[in-house]
């Protein structure tokens, strides 16, 4: 007799507990990655699968096999974003974004509901925290997103809501899940998890050598200026962050992106193009400059595009390899920083994977 699973979503069941209920119920494991292929690449609906033996079938059963419950969804015309609301099981909500690109689909990951961190730019984290999201939660907004779109996306961001690297544990089986070969086989090449400077989290990705790319919001090349943007700096100031920069560069060979939010009379001048470069001297970096997107309740805005780019110059003149990122979906509020569940028009409906393959 398996456990029961009690009308759990099914895609709260990752690949090693389907392997053990496998066992637990005499059968081959080989059909726990069956039945997650079929499910996630071919839009399974139920767990009555041909070759599937009964007892398993009769187990799976008793989960739920729909997705979450989009509650509301808006489309950019100006660029074809698509920011989705969805409503977890308990009722938490969590915002996720489709960006098109040329040919391609990116996703932008929320990992938590709300945020602990109090950057001062940032519309999340006027929500403060409220939970972490699980693995499965993460997994899910993925294959809503595949559904409305009608294919997987080929890059994932986690950079949507909440500090990744507050939750790791659940980042790490997520990207394990989301990088098999057998199922997603996502390249971690193109995964980026972004960080607003957690120091042991940053290590221990390095020690793992986690399928991913790693993103550090920086936005200030000084304490003072950034203990006021990002109160985490008082726990792990610049001159620790940098440091363990260089250990994960050492560790694993990959390069780090820098993120920097742009802000006019903030962090914009000279001077501060000037530290910024004197900080990642020596590290194996890339720079990406940020205008910030403007959202009710902070008085900051972005700079001219004039003196964008005049600090895009003195840091290349400095040597430092720097791009701009395009704003897709500002006009939707799902641009970085402008994410916060509730801000999208209502359309409600609960969503079913459709057959769509990762390639």
């Amino acid at each position: 007799m398996g456990p029961c699973l009690s009308k759990r979503p099914f895609y709260e069941l990752g690949s090693s507990e389907l392997a053990a209920l496998c066992r637990a119920l005499g059968v081959s494991e080989t059909h726990a990655v069956r039945v997650r292929r079929f499910w996630f690449r071919a839009g399974l609906r139920s767990p009555h699968l041909p070759g599937i033996p009964l007892r398993l079938a009769t187990a799976l059963a008793e989960l739920d096999f729909r997705l979450p419950r989009v509650a509301a969804q808006v489309r950019d015309p100006a660029d074809g974003s698509c920011k989705l609301l969805l409503e977890m099981a308990d009722g938490a909500r969590v915002e996720t974004v489709l960006l098109p690109m040329r040919d391609w689909l990116a996703q932008c990951i929320s990992t938590q509901v709300g945020c602990a961190m109090g950057c001062a730019f940032c519309r999340t984290a006027q929500m403060g925290w409220r939970r972490d999201l699980s693995a499965g939660e993460m997994l899910a907004q993925v294959l809503v997103g595949a559904a409305v779109a009608g294919r997987m996306p080929r890059n994932l961001v986690l950079m949507g809501m909440g500090e990744p690297l507050a939750n790791l544990d659940a980042v790490l089986a997520f990207l394990a899940e989301i990088t098999d070969p057998q199922v997603f086989g996502i390249a971690p090449k193109r995964i980026t998890v972004s960080t607003a400077g957690l120091v042991p989290g940053i290590l221990r990705l390095a020690e793992a050598r986690a399928p991913c790319q790693l993103a550090i919001s920086l936005n200030a090349a000084d304490d003072a200026t950034r203990m006021q943007l990002m109160p985490v700096n008082r726990r792990w100031p610049l001159a620790a962050l940098v440091e363990a920069a260089r250990t994960y560069v050492a560790k694993t060979g990959r390069r780090v992106l820098v993120e920097y939010v742009l802000l006019a009379g903030v962090n914009d001048r000279d001077e501060d193009a000037a530290r910024l470069a004197e900080l990642l001297a020596g590290l194996s970096c890339t720079v990406n400059l940020i205008a910030f997107n403007a959202h009710e309740g902070t008085g900051f805005r972005a700079p001219e595009p004039a003196r964008i780019a005049r600090f895009r110059a003195r840091l290349r003149e400095a040597g430092l390899p720097v791009t701009l990122r395009a704003s897709i979906g500002r006009g939707i509020r799902a641009a970085c920083g402008q994410l916060a569940a509730g801000s999208c028009s209502p359309r409600a409906s609960r969503v079913r994977i459709s057959a769509a393959s990762p390639s």
